[in-house]
Order: structure tokens, then C-alpha cells, then sequence
């Protein structure tokens, strides 16, 4: 019995109001031990009034001057440092939630749409991506979302893994155009392309 899309949606949209909670909450209380503080050094005293290239050689400046709106406000509503490194955590956060928001909105949308117009019974999907070398599977019986890196695996096992289920009744997905390897020229073939959303090719499994 399948679950529907709706009840679907609120279990994720719970379980992501919870994983972000859980992150505010760390947020408090997780220390870095590499590069945190260097990183707010540098636009503090950017924003105390040293200038960038001048009174400063470092190369990993540039990265200093990316947070420095947000270190001069900082600095000018409260007058000093005491919560700085919270704030640029929290900054952090909202920096990457936009990104998220935008990369889904721009890419994760399509590839949502075609899920859901091949999701079959028995079927299964493979998304293929490289970046550089990975593969990463969804609903691959016996495993599903697998990163497969080809680190640890060479292409021969890849595609052996992916033959073994192989029920006719899948779809393969492909981010980007076809690479001159071992897997791509097998699971992305001209003839079995089903649709193109760029950057998502469709192919069905043979």
C-alpha cells in the first residue's frame, strides 16, 4: 500500500523542521577547532577600520570581505565583539538555507516532476552525476541512495551492480551530458532517451 503524496509531504516537511531545529540548537554549543575563527578575524578588523589589501596580505582576504556587511552591522549595532562567532554561525545558516532554496527551486523541481511521472510499480530510478566520478542511486534494490564513488569502485563493478536489477521497468537519469567511461555509453543510450529537462536527461532501462 502506497502512501499518498500529501501525507508524504508533511513527514518531510516535519522531519526538516526538526533536522533544522536540531541544528539551531547546536549551534550554541559546537566548537571548530580550524578555521572559525580566522574567518571572523578577518572581517572584524575590516570592519574596525583596517583595509583590505593593504593593511592586510593574506590571500584568504577575499572571503573576508563576503561576510564583512554583515560583520559591520554587527559590530555597529552592539558596539563589540561578545557573540560574534553565534552570529556568524547563524549567518552561515541563512547564507546556505537560501542556496538550498534556490538550487531546489531551480533543479530539484524538474527532477521531482520526473519521479513522479515514471514512479511505476517495481520500477526503480538511477541518477547519474559526476563530480568528478560519482554516481549516486535512488530506489536501486537492494541498496537505494547509494553514493557510489569510483575511489573505491571501478566502473566494470558500477555497472555489473546495476545489470544484476535491471527490470525494464526504470528509468535512468542523467545530470549533464554523457562522459567518455565505462557506465555512461551503457545506461545513457540515444535511442532509449525518453525525455530532456536540462540538465536532466531521461533514458529508459533496457
Amino acid at each position: 500500500m502506497r502512501s499518498s503524496p500529501r501525507f508524504a509531504t508533511v513527514v518531510v516537511v516535519l522531519c526538516g523542521v526538526f533536522a533544522l531545529g536540531a541544528l539551531v540548537h547546536r549551534l550554541r554549543f559546537s566548537a571548530d577547532l580550524s578555521d572559525e575563527a580566522f574567518s571572523i578575524a578577518l572581517p572584524y578588523r575590516f570592519a574596525l577600520g583596517d583595509r583590505p589589501f593593504i593593511d592586510e596580505v593574506s590571500t584568504a582576504q577575499t572571503a573576508g570581505l563576503l561576510l564583512l556587511p554583515f560583520v559591520w552591522l554587527f559590530v555597529k549595532l552592539t558596539g563589540g565583539s561578545a557573540g560574534i562567532v553565534l552570529f556568524v554561525r547563524f549567518v552561515h545558516l541563512f547564507i546556505k538555507a537560501i542556496a538550498a532554496m534556490a538550487v531546489h527551486s531551480a533543479v530539484f523541481a524538474d527532477l521531482e516532476a520526473i519521479m513522479s511521472k515514471y514512479d511505476r510499480h517495481g520500477g526503480r530510478l538511477l541518477v547519474v552525476y559526476e563530480s568528478p566520478g560519482c554516481y549516486l542511486f535512488s530506489k536501486m534494490r537492494p541498496s537505494s541512495n547509494t553514493v557510489w564513488p569510483l575511489s573505491y569502485f571501478g566502473q566494470p563493478e558500477l555497472l555489473a551492480y546495476w545489470r544484476q536489477h535491471v527490470t525494464g521497468k526504470g528509468i535512468v537519469v542523467m545530470v549533464g551530458a554523457p562522459q567518455r567511461n565505462v557506465v555512461d555509453p551503457v545506461v545513457a543510450v540515444a535511442e532509449r532517451q525518453l525525455e530532456q529537462r536540462r540538465p536532466f536527461t531521461v533514458y529508459a532501462e533496457p
